[in-house]
């Protein structure tokens, strides 16, 4: 999915581009119209209520989850909220809980509203993540962190 984006999409999803991007989105999976779903609603709802007409990390992430397990990451509020047990998720704080994995979501509380990532990788206290908005307004990227960059409170992590 986020390789669809990238090459498909400019690398970025916006409220003027969501619709015809998520079209020729096929993962091959019956997941397909949950993720086209959580992108489009994502992006809709931050052009209607919030004024940025683009995908935000939270909505990215709903996305990328759905797209690897089926399941919809049905949560409310802001990156930063998500820095607890949540939506059946329980909360790693990076100094003393479990070591980060593939498939956790990665969870900053710097900022006003923090910033949520998707954990593709996990080495060596090096995290490899699929992110939205951050760098750019709306943009999606792999990005590498140390598990000690400042704001990165921890990890959701699937019990």
């Amino acid at each position: 999915m986020t390789n669809y984006i990238i090459q498909n999409c400019g690398g970025r999803i916006t409220v003027a581009n969501a619709d015809e991007c998520m079209k020729g989105l096929n993962l091959g999976t019956k997941n397909d119209d949950l993720v086209k779903q959580q992108i489009i609603l994502n992006v809709a709802a931050m052009a209607r209520y919030h004024l940025n007409p683009y995908l935000q990390c939270v909505g990215f992430v709903k996305a990328v989850y759905a797209a690897t397990t089926g399941e919809n990451y049905s949560t409310t509020g802001n990156a930063a909220s998500r820095a607890g047990d949540h939506g059946g998720f329980k909360f790693q704080n990076k100094t003393n809980g479990d070591p980060p994995k593939a498939g956790d979501m990665a969870v900053w509380t710097d900022g006003s509203d923090g910033h949520i990532a998707y954990i593709v990788r996990a080495a060596d206290d090096i995290i490899e993540v699929v992110e939205a908005n951050r760098g750019c307004d709306g943009c999606i990227r792999y990005k590498s962190y140390p598990v000690n960059t400042p704001g990165l409170a921890g990890w959701l992590s699937k019990p």
